[in-house]
């Protein structure tokens, strides 16, 4: 018998060792597991890349399904979902964000809207697309750049910006007078400026308009911008 306690009080740490060691492996795999359902490992499909999967979950989760491109002088910009998925001013991100959005439009997950080429809309095919991945997840992890949105209103002067306000606030297709009354300004200086956004494409002009009047009205990146940036006339 003392020789058993011996023993033991000579190996005690080994036994120790030898008991706790299959606990503790226990424990650890139990806890990998926990996080392994808790946070399950996105697998992107061979035939789209992790960044047009990034563009088209920030579409699925935009409130108005849109996806937009603005090049401007910060360089190319992807937005959706106020999230600008291109850093600015970087080749190699400009190169993959571009490429993933000409994947997303091949493959029919997002279609033109507007007559600009530099907005879309998620398809229904789209959306079925991006709710196969667990997009909670991947949205937290997406950057948070200047929205591309942001860059083409940058470019706009204050009274460029106060007219597309104003065509939101109206009819869809809008008269100089119209407008002169709505911002309160004189007839010349509206035409001027309606014209330069004419120019940008923002606007499109209208000769049927009554009484000889020149119409105006607004493409629909233009009114995504102010609607969704929440622009207001000082």
């Amino acid at each position: 018998m003392n020789s058993i306690f011996e023993y033991i009080d000579s190996n005690y740490q080994w036994l120790l060792g030898a008991i706790l060691l299959p606990i503790s492996l226990f424990l650890i795999a139990l806890a990998l597991k926990r996080r392994r359902e808790r946070f399950p490992k996105i697998r992107f499909p061979k035939d789209i890349s992790e960044k047009a999967v990034e563009i088209l979950i920030s579409a699925s989760l935009d409130k108005g399904g849109h996806v937009l491109r603005a090049i401007s002088s910060d360089g190319l910009g992807i937005m959706s979902n106020f999230r600008n998925h291109v850093k600015g001013k970087n080749p190699r991100s400009e190169a993959q964000g571009g490429a993933a959005l000409e994947e997303l439009i091949n493959r029919g997950y997002i279609a033109p809207f507007g007559s600009r080429g530099e907005a879309w809309k998620i398809t229904r095919s789209g959306f079925d697309k991006a709710d196969s991945y667990p997009n909670n997840h991947l949205a937290r992890s997406l950057p948070t750049e200047k929205p591309a949105v942001q860059l083409i209103m940058d470019d706009l002067s204050s009274g460029q910006r106060d007219v597309l306000w104003a065509m939101t606030k109206g009819e869809p297709c809008m008269v100089t007078i119209e407008l002169a009354r709505e911002l309160d300004w004189d007839l010349a200086k509206v035409e001027h400026i309606a014209n330069e956004l004419v120019d940008k494409e923002m606007l499109k002009s209208s000769e049927d308009a009554p009484d000889g009047q020149r119409g105006y009205s607004i493409d629909p990146m233009g009114r995504i911008m102010i609607l969704q940036l929440g622009y207001k006339r000082r």
